[in-house]
């Protein structure tokens, strides 16, 4: 076989192996795309999990703080009636809800 025949066979099969990893350097690509789309898919649901936790968190305690809140509102509001009760007797003309000067 002449030597040029022999190049170019040889340059037919460096095409041909070139293609080949070419081939395979693609389906590697592809392959971590697709584990880097599936990582980022999983920190994502991750993520989503913790602020649903704090979110409970914060709910949990903004319920104990409201039934809290009911309690001291309900002490202020009962307070000024008891203060006007024990209050006595008022003189006329005097008005309750008028506070005096102090």
């Amino acid at each position: 076989m002449p030597p040029f025949q022999m190049t170019q066979q040889n340059l037919a099969q460096a095409i041909e192996t070139v293609d080949a990893v070419k081939t395979a350097i693609k389906r590697e690509e592809e392959t971590i795309r697709q584990k880097t789309a599936e990582a980022l898919a999983l920190k994502a649901q991750w993520k989503n999990s913790q602020i649903q936790n704090a979110m409970h968190k914060a709910l949990d305690n903004i319920g104990g703080g409201i039934a809290g809140m009911e309690q001291t509102f309900g002490r202020a509001q009962e307070n000024p009636h008891r203060q006007l009760r024990s209050a006595g007797p008022r003189r006329d003309g005097e008005n309750p809800r008028r506070k005096p000067y102090l």
